[in-house]
């Protein structure tokens, strides 16, 4: 009998640039190791450790005869050459240029900039700023959003932009607090990143301007090692960074395999909600009685919040309350709590394979029907079609 010697499948050699970071780099290669779990021979990684805008110099030496393809910010024109000139597949995980060479997968602008302009309109700001980076193409891209979406609602947003050259802290935060000496206050204020939103908050702390009584501050990225380090905590937008490092794995696998790149050059991955902490722990409304009754909806519409059981706990009267609610708000107590309600419900919805049952009793309903009809009506769709054309659990 002829023995047989059974062959072996060649893993793929892939390097992946890792930039000296913090939350959204470990978000991305958790996608990536959320990848290599569903393939039956998974790649040889090479994690390449990297300041931000480090020419990849390796690449151009002996591993790029032996790689099969790489994984990588792509965050200056530099970069981008050095990697041209290894001939291997690339996928970019920036949104540094306006036009990039490789495919690429990054953080949807538009969807962030909806959240802070969400987060901060519910709360009833009446005057809007933005601080970002003029060099990084996808700070400018939530500038210009954020903007865009502010002027949808009537409201004007002051913005505060540094080029390359400004990045020194020393700069950075006496340029904020010039700034914000010439706003109007109470000021709602969206930094481009974490790492921006702890520059404004130390600002403010040297200036003495209170945050966020006089400036509310949201951040982006949600890296709890900087928003923690703030005084007060910052809130932030948490970016799907796993999602965008599973599917750059996943497209760049399919170029190492010689199959067409059927997706749009740049794919855009929504972000995935709030993560609220102190900077942002006010509403901005002249009334405190309306102000009150918004802190508590917050709190506590998903534990089952009443219309009755609310104003039993603002002092005044329900009627009152109500007229004062709809005129500085534009909806009533009820209309509050169903919105925060599903809010939650389609977060849920988005980012998770819960059952519908459960997802309405975490959102105050003990009925699956009573919870489908108020999520309709506020949503403007049934849950099962919301979760259908919304979903990214998958």
């Amino acid at each position: 009998m002829t023995s047989s010697v059974e062959s072996k499948e060649e893993p793929f050699h892939v390097a992946v640039f890792v930039d000296e970071a913090g939350a959204y780099a470990r978000g991305l290669l958790r996608g990536i190791v959320r990848h290599q779990n569903e393939l039956s021979c998974p790649w040889s990684l090479l994690l390449v450790k990297r300041l931000r805008f480090e020419v990849p110099s390796f690449c151009l030496n002996s591993w790029a005869g032996q790689g099969s393809g790489i994984i990588a910010r792509v965050d200056s024109r530099e970069v981008e050459l050095a990697l041209q000139t290894c001939g291997l597949p690339v996928v970019n995980l920036s949104g540094a240029l306006e036009k990039p060479v490789f495919p690429t997968c990054i953080q949807d602008a538009e969807r962030a900039a909806r959240l802070a302009v969400d987060t901060f309109c519910e709360r009833g700001f009446r005057h809007y700023a933005f601080v970002g980076f003029e060099f990084m193409r996808w700070s400018v891209e939530r500038g210009r959003c954020f903007k865009s979406l502010l002027e949808e609602r009537g409201w004007h947003c002051a913005e505060l932009t540094f080029s390359i050259k400004d990045m020194r802290a020393d700069r950075i935060g006496a340029r904020i607090t010039t700034w914000l000496r010439h706003l109007p206050q109470p000021l709602a204020l969206w930094a481009c990143d974490d790492e921006m939103a702890l520059h404004v908050v130390n600002a403010c702390l040297r200036a003495g301007i209170r945050v966020p009584e006089q400036v509310a501050v949201l951040g982006m990225d949600d890296d709890d090692m900087l928003c923690e380090a703030a005084t007060p905590p910052i809130s932030s937008i948490a970016t799907n960074a796993e999602e965008i490092g599973y599917r750059a794995a996943r497209r760049l696998h399919r170029l190492m395999n010689g199959q067409p790149d059927d997706e749009p050059h740049v794919v855009n991955v929504p972000s995935r909600s709030v993560t609220l902490r102190r900077s942002t722990d006010l509403h901005a409304v002249d009334d405190p009685h309306v102000a009150q009754a918004l802190r508590i909806i917050e709190q506590k519409a998903c534990a089952g919040l009443r219309v009755v059981d609310l104003v039993a706990q603002v002092p005044v009267a329900r009627r009152l309350l109500e007229r004062r609610f709809k005129a500085a708000m534009g909806r009533t107590l009820l209309q509050e709590i169903w919105r925060v309600q599903c809010r939650q419900a389609a977060e849920l919805m988005e980012t998770t394979k819960l059952p519908m049952l459960d997802i309405a009793e975490r959102c105050g309903y003990e009925h699956l029907e009573h919870f489908s009809a108020v999520f309709k009506k506020v949503m403007s769709l049934p849950p099962g079609a919301y979760r259908k054309q919304h979903s990214r659990s998958k």
